[in-house]
């Protein structure tokens, strides 16, 4: 099964990750301020069995379909945990998410992409090019090459279970992807961060005892201004 996750950098956008590629589905997420058509353009070339969205995205996605017409399958929504709960720890999830499901054939979920091999090699990820040169595309990774990358990384940058590594870039980016596999796997700390601004970063640096930090150009550029 393809999931696709339309939310905000988070812990429940981690503990959402962890719980579909733990499940053996093929992971798919992207930025949270992503423009809301571009997000039903991924839908529509992906066709994912579910999609994970919180308040704020499903408001904006819903605003974009009406747009279209009201001839759009609007998919079926649901939320968890449902309104009432039984009681226990998921009554104090800070907010809800909601899964969409969309209208379509059985026989149709997944077709979006198809599988590659069975076991290590089976894909567990999937990420999407920024389709700057035409019609985004999707790129299905295994779950061994998501080990090797995490495993790369803790050793050319020698990552420990000391390091406090800032999370500045989107899950939904290689590199963002990668620093945070790379702290589950050898215990770093990972503080979760949804601003560029250099004041926020330079702030989140001294109060949290930042030692790394993964950026793009912009970031830098920014920070030296």
């Amino acid at each position: 099964d393809l999931v696709m996750c339309y939310m905000t950098k988070s812990v429940d956008l981690v503990v959402s990750l962890l719980a579909i590629t733990l499940n053996g589905g093929i992971c798919c997420c992207f930025y949270s301020k992503q423009n809301p058509q571009y997000a039903l353009k991924l839908f529509s070339l992906a066709r994912p069995r579910f999609i994970l969205l919180e308040e704020n995205t499903l408001r904006s996605v819903k605003r974009q379909t009406e747009k279209i017409g009201p001839n759009h399958p609007f998919p079926s929504c649901g939320k968890y945990p449902e309104d009432g709960g039984t009681g226990g720890p998921l009554q104090n999830l800070p907010r809800p998410i909601y899964v969409w499901k969309y209208p379509s054939e059985e026989s149709d979920r997944g077709k979006g992409f198809q599988q590659v091999g069975s076991g290590s090699d089976q894909a567990s990820w999937c990420l999407f090019t920024s389709g700057s040169t035409g019609v985004p595309k999707g790129v299905l990774i295994s779950g061994e090459d998501l080990l090797q990358r995490a495993m790369t990384e803790m050793e050319d940058y020698e990552i420990t279970d000391q390091d406090h590594l800032l999370s500045l870039l989107p899950f939904s980016f290689d590199v963002g992807l990668n620093q945070l596999l790379s702290c589950f796997f050898s215990g770093a700390h990972l503080v979760i961060l949804n601003s560029w601004f250099p004041k926020d970063i330079l702030t989140a640096v001294k109060s949290r005892n930042i030692n790394g930090i993964s950026g793009v150009p912009s970031i830098w550029a920014e920070a030296i201004a």
